[in-house]
Parts: structure tokens; sequence; C-alpha cells
């Protein structure tokens, strides 16, 4: 009697833990994983010899879920957000699938100057997803 009970007790406790490793499993792949980068670019442009400064934007999605990327923009450290205007790259909003990316190019120039003129320092560049998630990245020095 108390061997059957042993047994029950162990397919009980062996299904339990079976069923939480599927529930983390599954958590993992329900979350939402994306990597933003923020670089400094140069862009030659005619004529030979000149070229823009760019900050370039970019976000993986490295997670199983797809996510929409409703806008890229720019925090200070005071938390102030600057959403200057782009100069090349992916129309958003943009549905990124698993291991896509959106990439989104902007006047460095432009953006320095608009934060200097308000007093501001830039920390990250930050990508919005639908549901208002923010994934940032440092903004270049």
């Amino acid at each position: 009697m108390i061997a059957i009970a042993v047994i029950a007790l162990l397919i009980a406790a062996l299904s339990l833990w079976v069923s939480a490793r599927g529930e983390l499993r599954d958590r993992r792949r329900d979350t939402r994983v994306v990597k933003v980068t923020c670089l400094p670019g140069v862009v030659p442009q005619p004529p030979p010899g000149t070229a823009s400064k760019i900050i370039s934007v970019r976000a993986v999605n490295r997670g199983h879920r797809p996510v929409e990327i409703r806008s890229v923009q720019f925090v200070a450290t005071t938390g102030v957000l600057f959403w200057p205007s782009k100069v090349a790259g992916d129309e958003l909003p943009k549905l990124i699938g698993d291991g896509e990316s959106v990439n989104v190019h902007f006047d460095r120039d432009a953006i320095e100057q608009a934060a200097a003129q308000e007093g501001f320092r830039l920390a990250h560049a930050a990508a919005y997803d639908a549901d208002a998630n923010a994934y940032a990245a440092p903004y270049p020095s």
C-alpha cells in the first residue's frame, strides 16, 4: 500500500515538473526581445569630399513574437524626447518578425543642434513598439 502511494506521489511530482518546464518555455517564447543599436555614420555627398553626418538606429527582433516598431525617438538625460525627421531608412510603423530588423537614419548635426539649443544632452535612442514598450541604446558620444 505504501509503495503505491510513493509511486503515485513520484508520478504527480514528475508531471508537475514537466508542466512547469513547459510553462517557462512558453513564457520565454511569448516575450518580446528587441536589440537596438545607435551608431554614428557618414554618407558621402556630391561634390566629392563632402559628407553628411548621420545617426543610424537599428532595431532587431531577437524574440519569437513579431514586434511592430512604431517610432524612433531620442531621449535627453532629463527625460525630454526629441522626435526628429528621418532622412532615410524604413517606413514606420513596420512589423518585424523573428530575426528581422528596422533601420532608420537621422541627420546628426540637426539632432545635436536642437538638443544644444534647448540645453539638453542626449542619453539614448529608443525604438517604441505598438504596446509602448521602449527598447533603448546609448547615444554615441
